[in-house]
């Protein structure tokens, strides 16, 4: 991969954020249900998956509610993992591991990547601790932190962006 595909690879993953966003709309139409109804994606191999079994779950309250804040946490989850895991993946093959480690979000970026891969709890290690508190912008993961759940208060869907556009600003500017 090089640089180019790197930067088509972060913008997809933004474009896929910003869809999880647009599905989420949807959600909250009843109108959207009927459309979906018939609908099926076909794939190479000919084989089909009806999605109109989404319209029959969502048009139930409960469901919907759940459904939705699930799918908007994982877009959350897969924006910053996905983002950071292809930077890091092409930092190590171009030997620039060194630039991506002394960013200024790095830890920061990487302590919310891993607690989104624990269902959004800090799971903090002895070396994670060593470093506490990490600094991003006006946040700050600290020790009380360890083992608790992420607010969405503290980090969520409009700071993701924030985070993303740190990165992409580093892949642009700053690696080879």
């Amino acid at each position: 991969m090089d640089k180019s595909d790197l930067i088509a690879q972060l913008e997809a993953i933004k474009i896929n954020y910003i869809s999880v966003f647009a599905v989420y709309i949807m959600f909250l139409d009843e109108k959207s249900y009927s459309f979906l109804q018939n609908k099926s994606v076909e794939f190479d191999d000919h084989r089909k998956l009806k999605v109109g079994i989404i319209a029959e779950l969502m048009s139930n309250k409960t469901v919907n509610e759940k459904a939705r804040k699930e799918f908007i946490n994982m877009g959350l989850r897969s924006f910053i993992r996905e983002s950071f895991e292809i930077i890091q993946d092409y930092c190590k093959n171009s030997h620039q591991m060194k630039k991506f480690n002394e960013t200024k979000w790095f830890n920061f970026a990487r302590l919310i990547r891993n607690c989104f891969s624990h269902n959004f709890k800090f799971i903090l290690t002895e070396s994670d601790v060593e470093r506490l508190p990490i600094k991003w912008r006006n946040k700050e993961i600290k020790l009380d932190m360890k083992n608790t759940v992420l607010n969405l208060q503290f980090f969520g869907y409009l700071e993701a962006f924030d985070l993303f556009e740190d990165m992409y600003q580093f892949v642009i500017k700053e690696l080879n």
